[in-house]
């Protein structure tokens, strides 16, 4: 059985955050995004679903810095990912409006390709309430 860690420091209490996770390979996965100081997940991906893949969205109201993933897959003996993070922000004088995650993992269920599952989180940090504008009128 291979694990493995992932973990989201710069997503804040508060923040409101988009996953994608993608499996290609004939292994199966759980998967879960859960705070690490009380367990507590805020969602869970497994073998049992039908699907090979699944997107959702959650605000995080863990502490800062807490949030992780934990990838298990029974069957391979080795995971290895591949990491990348990039930070949302139109130029280098505006402040950071998100952070992006995207890592590929290799579990060694086939030829070395990384592409055996896939996640993808992007995480906005939080925003005061939104009032509502009322939509123009229309002449019909």
């Amino acid at each position: 059985m291979a694990m493995q860690t992932l973990l989201f420091p710069a997503i804040e209490n508060g923040a409101r955050v988009s996953f994608f996770f993608q499996r290609v390979s004939p292994y199966y996965y759980f998967v879960q995004l859960k705070d690490s100081s009380t367990g507590r997940p805020f969602t869970t991906w497994n073998y049992q679903s039908p699907d090979y893949g699944v997107a959702g969205s959650f605000a995080y109201d863990g502490a800062p810095g807490n949030l992780i993933c934990t990838v298990d897959c029974l069957q391979s003996p080795r995971l290895d990912n591949t990491w990348a993070e990039n930070i949302i922000t139109p130029n280098p004088e505006s402040p950071t409006y998100g952070t992006v995650y995207n890592v590929a993992f290799n579990d060694y269920s086939g030829p070395i390709q990384f592409s055996n599952f896939f996640i993808s989180l992007v995480s906005w940090p939080p925003v005061p309430p939104m009032v509502p504008v009322p939509p123009p009128p229309m002449n019909i």
